[in-house]
């Protein structure tokens, strides 16, 4: 059986060694100095990144205040905006859009835009509609658009492509009451041009004639253009002048007058007329 033999280090020994240990530990840390700017340089990184928490908190916020103005005021815009498919399918709409269509605007998505567009013009719109996707470009367009309480408008579209994605931005005017303005005044003008009565029309002050249809040319035995421009005073004979601006006084007072005088043609004859005068008012009241 061996024996078992147990070595003690004395005191001494144990604690040489250890202030070995602890010298070899020291040369690790570093100078006080040193230990101050690390602590320092730790410190001025953590608030710098708390500052850069806080700003960044600060942007989302005003982001998120942004994004809501600029939902409000695509919603509350006054002209109707949609956001549409390379199909036609809705799948935007803002408030004055569905209020243009009639419909209320969580019934619309997912329809076609195209539904509401009046068949005659349904093939104009379906180019237009295929143009938007194929350039960068604006387009436009102008159609007829049935509501959904069967009113017919007439609008005017302007689109392009939302950057980006594979949809298109489409705004749209109400252009109805311009659109029947210048219906009216093209039918006006139609019958004018073509009316069985001599008709001109004349600029306040000067009285030159700015416009004359063919029947007033018969009469005055000339080709309607070459009494544009003409003073008034030129188409009556001589004996009437001294009375025409009195004449005219009448009706810039009353607003119509009727007198009678002779024209002077061309060939030097003159033609008996009763002849109405008719002063148009500006909503001003000027004359125009």
């Amino acid at each position: 059986m061996k024996s078992r033999h147990t070595y003690r280090m004395d005191p001494a020994t144990l604690r040489q060694r250890a202030e070995a240990k602890v010298q070899a530990a020291e040369k690790t840390i570093p100078p006080e100095e040193d230990l101050r700017r690390i602590v320092h340089e730790l410190l001025v990184h953590q608030i710098e990144l708390q500052m850069q928490n806080e700003e960044l908190e600060q942007t989302r916020s005003d982001l998120d205040d942004s994004l809501q103005e600029a939902s409000e005021l695509y919603d509350f815009a006054p002209i109707a905006y949609f956001t549409l498919s390379p199909e036609g399918t809705i799948l935007k709409s803002n408030l004055a859009g569905a209020t243009l269509l009639g419909v209320e605007r969580s019934l619309l998505m997912e329809k076609r835009l195209g539904t509401f567009i009046s068949g005659t013009d349904l093939p104009a719109f379906n180019h237009f509609l295929a143009s938007v996707f194929v350039t960068a470009q604006t387009h436009h367009c102008e159609v007829s658009l049935n509501r959904a309480d069967g009113l017919i408008l007439r609008i005017n579209i302007v689109a392009n492509l939302v950057s980006g994605e594979k949809a298109g931005r489409f705004i749209i005017h109400d252009v109805t009451s311009q659109h029947q303005a210048q219906e009216s005044i093209r039918q006006w003008a139609n019958a004018f041009e073509h009316s069985a009565h001599g008709m001109f029309m004349s600029t306040p002050g000067t009285d030159s004639i700015l416009v004359c249809n063919r029947a007033m040319g018969r009469l005055l035995g000339r080709p309607a253009w070459e009494v544009v421009a003409m003073p008034i005073s030129r188409l009556h004979s001589p004996e009437y002048h001294a009375q025409l601006a009195g004449l005219f006084a009448l009706a810039d007072d009353s607003g119509t007058h009727r007198y009678e005088s002779r024209l002077l043609r061309k060939d030097g004859t003159t033609l008996p007329v009763q002849m109405d005068t008719t002063t148009v008012h500006a909503p001003d009241g000027t004359i125009k």
